[in-house]
């Protein structure tokens, strides 16, 4: 099967689910640093959020830490770029 454009990451873990499959989703936390305001926490929850195989992506600004809910597989290097 050649497909001529990517396929998302959430639409192959929902077809995944569909089949009657769990599929493996994996929390990772990162540190974040030099946010300092609201703002700033919507961009970087955006940016992650973007990341194919990024389920959700959550923000704490206090904390300065992000948890990321993601597909297994996915490259943390990826989320660091982003």
């Amino acid at each position: 099967v050649i497909y001529r454009e990517a396929v998302p990451a959430e639409a192959v873990l929902r077809a995944i689910e569909k089949a009657g499959y769990k599929p493996r989703i994996e929390t990772v936390e990162l540190g974040i640093m030099g946010m300092t305001c609201a703002s700033c926490v919507s961009r970087v929850e955006k940016a992650l959020n973007a990341i194919a195989g990024v389920r959700n992506a959550s923000v704490n600004l206090a904390t300065e830490k992000a948890t990321v809910t993601l597909a297994s597989g996915t490259v943390a290097s990826v989320l660091e770029d982003a």
